[in-house]
């Protein structure tokens, strides 16, 4: 079963309407916050009237990055919500980031976690990407699946797990091309 906590919303478009309506993108761009107004509010409600979750967004984003079919009674809840929830900041879509997410669960310390956090994943990722060397379309698909989370300038900790599953696939799957391709 898949749960969210999102706002209601109707779609009253085709996709392909949706895909070339110029006028809406435009109007969203406009009224669209950047991410770093929701990163001061955070940091205000954080240190004014709460404290840091320890980790509760982090662990929800894991969670979310489960496939529905090992974890079928999962509830998706996102970030946008969780943060607002922790803070007390009113819901709306926010222009969700890490720095946002690694403040609200990790307070100050959070400026030394999401640095750390970074370089242990592509650490990994490095990693990885050395293992399957001689597999130029897995590599290949490591890398844009890594350059989709470079240049997604709202991506939340979910992205990352979701990446990171889809690399685990890709590495798995490497190593049943190279068992098999031996017998």
């Amino acid at each position: 079963m898949y749960y969210s906590v999102r706002n209601e919303f109707k779609i009253s478009k085709s996709i392909t309407e949706m895909a070339f309506d110029f006028e809406s993108t435009s109007n969203n761009i406009e009224i669209r916050e950047s991410p770093l107004p929701l990163l001061s509010k955070s940091m205000k409600q954080i240190e004014v009237e709460r404290s840091p979750t320890g980790g509760k967004i982090f662990n929800q984003s894991l969670e979310n990055a489960i496939p529905s079919l090992i974890f079928p009674q999962k509830k998706y809840i996102n970030s946008d919500y969780l943060i607002s929830r922790y803070t007390g900041i009113p819901f709306k879509d926010y222009p969700t980031n890490m720095n946002s997410i690694f403040y609200v669960d990790f307070g100050l310390f959070s400026f030394l976690l999401y640095p750390l956090f970074l370089a242990a994943y592509y650490s990994f990722i490095s990693v990885v990407l050395f293992i399957t060397r001689n597999k130029p379309l897995i590599s290949i698909s490591i890398y844009i699946l890594c350059l989709s989370l470079v240049l997604n300038t709202e991506g939340g900790v979910t992205s990352y797990f979701v990446v990171l599953r889809s690399v685990l696939l890709f590495l798995f799957l490497s190593i049943i091309i190279k068992t098999t391709s031996k017998v």
